[in-house]
């Protein structure tokens, strides 16, 4: 009994030990998360521009100026270092994938480093000189901020930079709405199933731009059961850059009927729109199935119970 008795306090001494370690470790991941965290957190929320996206008209021959408005919201003095980069139109995130632009060539910043007070504001001049042979087309680029460090105040701490970005969104030559339109191409609209047991639905779709510059598509999506009323929803603007293509995912409550249509309007602006629609159908098909078995089972043993005793009789050679 003795023997037993000490066993069994080695083990919770053993097991008490573990647990201490774990709730050690588990409190450092906690408190270095929470370091890296709190000055990733302080770096994004130091700095902001806007306007965030500029769209604007070139000329051949002429110079184009854009004032980005800097703001720093620390309580403390921040240096800025402003560069132009390329924009990679065929990505989905133009902020993080970059490649070289002919517009950076053409594009200079009054001052490319800044210092600004503690929760002030500056205005930072961009210039596009745009050259006389410019061809007709879309240019894009963006604009990058970055907070100036000093690393030798505190050699050993963690130095986490975090830039934020403005985009340009050039054209040159005149932008025509109807050509636009014809140029545009909504891909797969279509519901997840085309029966569906119960809601909400949910519907996708792309468009595409073979435009010679970017747009911005505005969706609008109407469901219109078979009986009832219609419901229209306008969903998220996007830019869309020329030879890329953009993807939307709606999801939709439905109400008490079996049979849809679904219809999707894209504004490219100046009241120009391409149409698509859809159908889709809501039936619990799969309810429905099991409760006609569930009859025709009923049905077989209260009705035809006499001829299936027969059938069976039969079978078994006792008629």
């Amino acid at each position: 009994m003795k023997k037993q008795y000490f066993n069994h306090i080695s083990n919770y001494i053993q097991i008490y030990k573990y647990v201490n370690k774990l709730i050690v470790f588990a409190a450092l991941l906690t408190l270095l998360n929470h370091c890296f965290t709190s000055k990733i957190f302080a770096a994004e929320q130091s700095l902001q521009i806007s306007p965030i996206i500029s769209e604007i008209q070139l000329t051949p021959g002429q110079k184009t100026n854009i004032n980005l408005s800097v703001e720093n919201l620390s309580n403390a003095p921040l240096g800025i270092h402003a560069e132009i980069s390329g924009l990679d139109e065929t990505s989905q995130n133009i902020f993080t994938d970059q490649r070289p632009s002919i517009l950076t060539k053409w594009t200079s910043i009054a001052a490319s480093d800044i210092i600004l007070d503690p929760l002030s504001q500056k205005d930072i001049s961009v210039t596009i000189d745009t050259p006389k042979d410019a061809k007709q087309g879309g240019y894009y680029e963006t604009v990058f901020l970055s907070p100036i460090v000093n690393s030798q105040k505190q050699p050993t701490s963690p130095i986490v930079i975090t830039r934020i970005g403005a985009i340009v969104l050039a054209t040159i030559g005149k932008l025509n709405y109807s050509d636009l339109a014809k140029k545009v191409n909504i891909q797969d609209f279509k519901p997840s199933s085309y029966v569906l047991e119960k809601s909400p639905a949910n519907l996708s779709f792309s468009v595409e731009n073979k435009y010679f510059t970017h747009f911005t598509a505005k969706p609008f999506i109407t469901i219109k059961p078979l009986f009832g009323q219609e419901q229209t929803t306008l969903l998220e603007e996007k830019h869309i850059l020329p030879g890329t293509n953009k993807g939307w995912t709606f999801q939709t409550p439905l109400g008490k009927n079996i049979f849809y249509q679904a219809k999707l309007a894209v504004s490219v602006g100046n009241g120009n729109q391409v149409l698509a629609d859809t159908w889709f159908i809501v039936l619990p098909y799969r309810s429905i199935l099991a409760l006609i078995i569930i009859l025709g089972i009923f049905y077989l043993v209260i009705f035809k119970r006499n001829r299936i005793k027969k059938a069976v009789e039969i079978l078994l050679g006792k008629d």
